[in-house]
């Protein structure tokens, strides 16, 4: 599939941001434990002596030579005699060493006599002898190069307490946490950006195979004080209650109209409400599909076929025991007047309050497609909320006994191929594929807008009108 830049959600990007928070943790942690591991491992600690000695002349005892430039070229010398190979054999035997593990040093201060040695190596105690014993020897070596020089010292050396190749580690540290969540948090921008699923409406418009009826909005439950301090259980989004917005009543009605319009040129009655996965919100839509259509006089009766995971009591705030199950009358243990109801609403309602493994030997039964039947010169319309069809295969069992099927898609949700493969199912069923209802979706960015009229909050789409 095509990905372009409307199919880019920011609001989908920081949401996975978000959830994956922890791998950007793990992964901003494992760097710095990591580079502290590689650092322990490959560290070899380093232990420097130095001593710092003037240069000056055998025949005028304390007095440097009298030419500065001269003096600060013999100590640059003398200096290159303190690093040679000679110096070291001649330690080597000194100290009855086989093997010389360390490195010297020497270094001229600037338009001075000074000379600072230095020793380095993996022991403290090696560090001080080697330095001990090249002062010790060091005339011995030097003195075919100058009879008259010697050092005089000026700073002894100690054996030294810490190493002295000690590394800025926390730096490093801080940069690899940065590099590492920032690499993290671009992959996982990355993959939702990639991830196949309906994102925009013009991703809906391009990709889904089919007619989009239009666009709900996301509305938030707790809009009361109580249910935001949980003192109350969140309700419902239902037309009927005061708790929603303008935006999210009239979408709802429109797509009522649109799905009115529909069955009735067709001389349809029956109209399946189904989804890809679970909590896409088929159930609310297909409730307040119910009390649209009940607004402008239709007599409506609302099915919950979902007899595995049951919605429709708990979003018409019915306790368990105030009625008859579907699946008790489709078993024969109560009458059809006892599972119908009538809502305050004005709508019709066949509820299932506990939920069943044996639903598809129930629905695939002749009382249901009796039921049905009867229902059909009772009531203007029937609309059935089905189990998600990637889920079970209760909705294809009812894919025979309706009219009409409408596929409720949930904003970056279920797979963009799953989606087309259910709407193909539902055509090879011989069920009118009515089009695909977008649920839950945020606002657009203008970006994401430029295919359209104005949107869910204002006018209806050019898509959402053909």
């Amino acid at each position: 599939m095509e990905l372009r830049l409307e199919d880019f959600n920011l609001r989908s990007v920081c949401v996975d941001l978000l959830k994956n928070f922890w791998v950007i943790l793990l992964a901003v942690l494992a760097a710095w434990f990591g580079i502290a591991g590689v650092y322990q491992l490959r560290y070899v600690p380093e232990y420097t002596a130095s001593a710092t000695v003037a240069v000056s002349s055998r025949g005028n005892s304390g007095s440097v030579y009298s030419s500065l430039s001269l003096t600060n070229e013999m100590a640059g010398v003398l200096g290159e005699v303190f690093q040679s190979d000679a110096l070291k054999n001649t330690i080597m035997e000194d100290l009855g060493w086989d093997h010389f593990d360390g490195e010297l040093g020497a270094s001229v201060i600037d338009e001075t006599n000074l000379l600072i040695l230095s020793a380095t190596s993996p022991s403290p105690r090696e560090t001080y002898l080697m330095i001990q014993s090249a002062l010790e020897n060091y005339d011995t070596v030097s003195e075919y190069l100058f009879s008259n020089a010697r050092l005089d010292m000026v700073k002894e050396a100690s054996v030294p307490q810490s190493p002295s190749n000690v590394q800025n580690i926390r730096r490093i540290q801080k940069i690899g946490m940065l590099g590492a969540g920032g690499l993290t948090a671009a992959a996982i921008a990355l993959f939702s950006f990639l991830r196949l699923t309906v994102k925009t409406r013009e991703t809906a418009r391009r990709q889904l195979d089919g007619h989009v009826l239009g666009t709900i909005p996301y509305e938030r439950k707790n809009r009361t004080l109580k249910a935001i301090l949980g003192r109350r259980r969140k309700k419902a989004l239902l037309i009927s209650s005061s708790l929603h917005s303008m935006a999210f009543s009239e979408s709802v009605r429109r797509i009522s109209t649109v799905l009115e319009h529909h069955m009735k040129r067709r001389g349809q009655k029956i109209l399946m409400v189904t989804s890809a996965e679970e909590n896409e919100g088929k159930s609310s839509v297909a409730a307040n599909l119910a009390l649209a259509l009940a607004e402008k006089g239709k007599k409506v009766l609302l099915v919950d076929g979902d007899m595995r995971k049951p919605a429709l009591y708990k979003i018409f705030d019915r306790p368990k025991e105030t009625g008859h199950s579907l699946s008790e009358f489709l078993e024969g243990q109560c009458s059809i007047q006892d599972v119908i109801t009538r809502e305050k609403s004005g709508i019709f309602t066949v509820l299932q309050y506990h939920g069943i493994r044996r639903s598809g030997r129930d629905l695939n039964g002749e009382k249901m497609k009796t039921f049905l039947q009867q229902c059909r010169g009772l009531v203007d319309y029937i609309i059935i909320d089905t189990p998600p069809m990637n889920l079970a295969t209760d909705a294809e069992i009812i894919l025979g006994q309706v009219d009409a099927v409408a596929l409720v898609v949930r904003q970056d949700w279920s797979d963009i191929g799953v989606i087309n493969d259910i709407s193909d199912v539902v055509t090879q069923s011989g069920a009118d594929f009515a089009g695909y209802i977008l649920n839950a979706f945020h606002r657009e960015y203008p970006w994401q807008r430029m295919t359209s009229s104005y949107g869910y909050y204002g006018y209806q789409s050019k898509q959402d009108r053909s």
